[in-house]
């Protein structure tokens, strides 16, 4: 079995998860948002020195047979919207009124491109005026664009942006100084709805530039300590590619498919009908639905609320994390959106954040052991908590610090609740993320779930998630009949085979999978040989699709089978003084080390089971079990 390693660098903390066989290894580190390479060189030198013992880069990644990478610098960088001035070309008569239907469309489009838009007349033979051209890109650069996109609407959009593509490379040729980039959405999106193509194209331009210039660094890094293959850029849709193969929009919110992937491996191997996972991480929450094995998805994916041509997770996010800052607001307590991140992070961190959060207010009831934070490389400072939830909160809402933590919890607990997505009998509650382990079962206590699942590798679940991806691309093609099936087919075959091969991987070892889908998003799976593919197409085709999926798979970890386990009762080496939030009284409860808990080892709260990472809290009326895999099972009893 080959040694992998997957990382996922969130907004706070940036994890890495190691696998070997049966042998799994994780690790965290602060995330440096100045400079996100700081980070991920960090992170390495950790998992390092956990499989060898040795911080050695150029001996550790000689070993190492993949390296899977998730960032979230697309999906801030669209957040914070830190990004390019775009310029558009469109069609003469189109109505730019189109793209901006919502509020937050409008918002979106004043911030990407602005009245930075220009029209080109096409006439009925193909005809574009050079000089119309020209003049069209010499004004949007002189009104700031740095980069160009074109998208033009029906008829004949494809035979129209490559004559405008062919005129520009003429014009502005790309190896002079200072050459703007030019996507054009023909390039990037088949699909025929002038509004969900166009913005795919701008949401990809506009996230392209940082995008890149992180990934090419993490690559460059890769090449200096002599790692034995290219590394690899965990996507959106579940699959990995090389950098040079990977769309910018490919990365956007690609941490949370992850978490999901992780949550699909579970789901099928344990049987569950149905799964919500709620990831909580030090910024945002996110959730996600596994129905029936399958991960829930939007055919046509929406980017802050933005219809766009490409396939994303059906989830949402909400901004409520360990991080998020804490604050009075008329009689309640305030929760987020504002985050304090990992730097300077919260009060209790002692590294300059002076206004409380969430993470102050579970310190200030006992949660955490302030010396075994983080796995003992950060100490909490109590004190600073409490000062912090005094001034901020507790005097403001006339409460004691005691019962302000309580309050903010309760507050959390509730607020997360009320994101989940619906839940149905035979529900399990997946809680992973660096905090999700402390709050899932209050939470499924409101939501009225009974089942939750605290995943071995909660702190690094979403790094773990993406181990169970492979190596694969997807090509789409416009047919208008059956007929075209064919030739669609070779021609998006030839293109697979292409990419296929700079992966590292010839055509025929791979799976290919055959597909229609209509306008409206609905798929139906054709045969495999493309020479067959008129027999088993639908006989009423209308316009569609044609999307051919290529996979070449790569080893992943394996879990254990479910198996009859011996119940034993649960050792506790030590007691933990917690404040009671019915009497505001302190109480001492158990304290069990995760590490020490063996498959069968059960027990009943309150109590708390403390990781190297993470902290599970089981509150009174909770029974936890360890499964074969060292997952956490706790049910309502």
């Amino acid at each position: 079995m080959s040694l992998l390693i997957t990382i996922d660098n969130g907004g706070t903390f940036t994890d890495a998860c190691l696998t070997n066989g049966d042998k799994v290894y994780h690790t965290k580190t602060l995330t440096t948002p100045y400079d996100l390479s700081e980070c991920f060189v960090e992170v390495l030198r950790r998992a390092a020195l956990d499989w060898q013992e040795s911080v050695d880069l150029d001996k550790f990644l000689a070993e190492v047979e993949w390296i899977r990478y998730s960032s979230t610098v697309g999906t801030n960088a669209l957040v914070q919207r830190k990004g390019p001035r775009l310029g558009l070309i469109v069609r003469s008569g189109t109505d730019l009124k189109q793209f901006q239907t919502t509020l937050k469309a409008e918002e979106l489009w004043k911030r990407l491109v602005g009245d930075q838009v220009i029209a080109v007349n096409i006439v009925d033979d193909s005809t574009i005026d050079e000089a119309t051209v020209v003049r069209a890109v010499n004004q949007l650069l002189s009104a700031g664009a740095n980069r160009l996109v074109v998208s033009l609407s029906d008829p004949h959009r494809l035979r129209d942006e490559q004559i405008i593509k062919r005129i520009i490379l003429r014009k502005f040729p790309r190896h002079m100084l200072g050459a703007v980039p030019v996507l054009y959405s023909h390039e990037l999106a088949v699909d025929a709805n002038d509004y969900r193509r166009t913005w795919t194209a701008l949401f990809n331009s506009f996230l392209h530039p940082e995008v890149e210039r992180f990934l090419f660094n993490a690559q460059e890094i890769m090449r200096k300590h002599h790692a034995r293959r290219p590394l690899l850029i965990f996507h959106n849709d579940g699959n990995s590619a090389r950098v040079a193969k990977t769309v910018a929009l490919k990365t956007y919110s690609s941490g949370p498919r992850g978490g999901l992937e992780g949550a699909r491996a579970l789901a099928q191997l344990y049987g569950w009908p149905r799964a919500v996972t709620m990831d909580v991480g030090g910024t945002t929450t996110d959730f996600g639905l596994v129905q029936e094995g399958n991960i829930i998805e939007q055919h046509f994916g929406t980017i802050e609320g933005v219809p766009t041509a490409i396939n994303l997770l059906d989830s949402h996010s909400i901004g409520a994390g360990g991080s998020s800052v804490i604050s009075a607001s008329g009689r309640t307590v305030r929760i987020g959106p504002d985050s304090m991140g990992a730097l300077p992070g919260p009060a209790c961190f002692g590294r300059g954040g002076e206004q409380p959060t969430v993470t102050d207010a579970w310190l200030t009831l006992g949660l955490f052991d302030p010396q075994s934070f983080f796995g003992g490389q950060l100490t909490l400072d109590v004190s600073r908590a409490r000062e912090a939830l005094r001034r901020f909160v507790a005097e403001p809402l006339g409460l004691s610090v005691d019962e302000a933590a309580v309050k903010t919890r309760e507050q959390f607990e509730r607020t997360l609740a009320d994101a989940l997505p619906p839940s149905g009998n035979g529900t399990v509650l997946l809680g992973f993320g660096g905090a999700g382990p402390l709050c899932a079962c209050g939470v499924a206590e409101q939501a009225d779930i009974d089942t939750v699942v605290i995943p071995r590798l909660a702190a690094v679940f979403s790094a773990f998630g993406i181990s169970f991806s492979d190596i694969a691309h997807t090509y789409d093609a416009v047919v208008g009949s059956p007929k075209e099936i064919p030739i669609a087919a070779g021609e998006l075959q030839d293109r697979a085979q292409r990419d296929m091969f700079a992966e590292g991987f010839r055509l025929e070892a791979c799976e290919l999978r055959w597909s229609i889908r209509s306008h409206s998003g609905e798929e139906v799976a054709l045969a495999s040989n493309p020479h067959t593919l008129w027999d088993t197409a639908p006989h009423q085709i209308e316009p569609a699709t044609l999307r051919l999926h290529v996979i070449a798979k790569i080893d992943h970890f394996q879990l254990s089978n479910p198996t009859a386990i011996q119940p034993i009762k649960a050792v506790s080496q030590s007691r933990r003084s917690v404040i009671n939030p019915d009497t505001y009284q302190r109480e001492d409860i158990l304290v069990y080390q995760a590490a020490d808990l063996a498959p069968g080892a059960t027990g009943i709260g309150s109590a708390v089971i403390e990781d190297r990472y993470y902290t599970c809290y089981v509150p009174k009326g909770w029974q936890f079990d360890i499964n074969e895999n060292r997952d956490i099972t706790l049910t309502h009893r």
